[in-house]
């Protein structure tokens, strides 16, 4: 049992067996009369407030921008403390299974409390700019992303980023990669590439000199603003 979401309320794993001991310490109470068994019940209670209260300082200065790895999609997340702002670049909204399985899970662990989903960049706050059809420049904590899915035109100045996102088997060439970026920075392949795509691109990106990491097959892509 990884954790419980109860009415916009997160709880680990410890906090849900905590709650269950709670009501069986008060449910005894009931059925005996016996103090004892409420003092449990109150001394468990204050361990869970206190749990909560731990958590929260624990993840309030961790920020993180994640690429997430969900089927054939393009999910971006940028997480401060217990807030996040979760965006779909294919601009269709994440279904109810795709967040119960790859987006709960990292709120729960978080004990976030103001998630918000958008379909597309129009509605988030993360500032982002399309610097030419098939290529869109964000900016966050002073991280700088690239997201790619069509060609590159080269007809702009090297542009200096953190990591560049490759989608929907962005047709791109690592000469036009290292021209536009350089080849400093990590090439992420996101789970709308196919796998065969992958395949082919790490090997020719390798020969260049990019490191690449790919969220189906190594998991979700995070990074962290320098402090």
């Amino acid at each position: 049992m990884p954790g419980a979401l109860i009415s916009g309320v997160h709880v680990t794993a410890p906090q849900t067996w905590l709650i269950f001991t709670v009501i069986f310490a008060l449910l005894v109470f009931f059925a005996v009369k016996k103090l004892p068994w409420l003092g449990i019940a109150c001394a468990l209670l204050g361990v869970f407030a206190g749990s909560r209260v731990w958590a929260a300082q624990q993840v309030a200065p961790d920020e993180q921008l994640v690429v997430y790895s969900i089927p054939r999609r393009s999910v971006v997340g940028f997480w401060q403390g217990a807030a996040a702002e979760v965006v779909t670049l294919d601009s269709l909204p994440l279904t109810e299974t795709e967040r119960t399985y790859r987006i709960v899970p990292g709120i729960i662990q978080r004990e976030a409390r103001r998630v918000n989903y958008h379909a597309g960049w129009r509605s988030c706050g993360v500032p982002a700019r399309v610097a030419e059809p098939g290529l869109v420049l964000a900016a966050w904590r002073g991280l700088r992303i690239a997201i790619i899915n069509g060609r590159l035109s080269g007809a702009h100045q090297p542009v200096p980023v953190d990591a560049v996102v490759l989608r929907r088997n962005a047709r791109v060439q690592p000469a036009d990669l290292a021209a536009t970026f350089g080849t400093r920075e990590l090439i992420v392949f996101d789970s709308s590439c196919k796998s065969w795509y992958v395949a082919r691109q790490d090997s020719l990106l390798h020969q260049v000199g990019f490191q690449t990491h790919d969220v189906t097959a190594q998991g979700a892509f995070i990074v962290r603003p320098v402090q």
